[in-house]
C-alpha cells in the first residue's frame, strides 16, 4: 500500500486538474495554467515545478499523441465508461493510490 503525500501547492493544482479533465482522462496544461495563474499567486515557473512534481508522483504523464499541445493523461481512471467523473476529489485520488499501488 502506497500513501500519496501532496503539498498544499500540489493539492491546489491537482484540484484544478480534476475540475478540467476531459472524457479521455486528458488535461491540457494551457487550460490549467489559465486558471492557476488567474486564481492563485503562482507564477508560471512555480506552476511548471508543481506540475512536474505531480508527474513524478505518477499522477499523470505527457501525452505524445496530441501534437502541438501540452496535454497530459491521468494515470488513474478519472472517468467511468459513461464519461462520468468518478475520481473527482483529492481524497478519492489518495484512496485510489492506496488501494492500487
Amino acid at each position: 500500500m502506497t500513501t500519496l503525500n501532496l503539498t498544499e501547492k500540489e493539492e491546489i493544482v491537482l484540484e484544478v486538474c480534476l475540475n478540467s479533465v476531459w472524457e479521455t482522462n486528458t488535461i491540457f496544461f494551457k487550460e490549467i495554467a489559465e486558471v492557476i495563474l488567474k486564481d492563485t499567486n503562482f507564477n508560471i515557473n512555480t506552476l511548471k515545478g508543481v506540475f512536474g512534481s505531480l508527474e513524478k508522483k505518477n499522477l499523470f504523464h505527457f501525452d505524445q499523441e496530441v501534437e502541438g499541445d501540452n496535454s497530459f493523461v491521468f494515470s488513474f481512471p478519472c472517468m467511468n465508461e459513461y464519461d462520468e467523473l468518478e475520481i473527482d476529489t483529492i481524497e478519492k485520488v489518495k484512496q485510489y493510490f492506496e488501494e492500487n499501488n
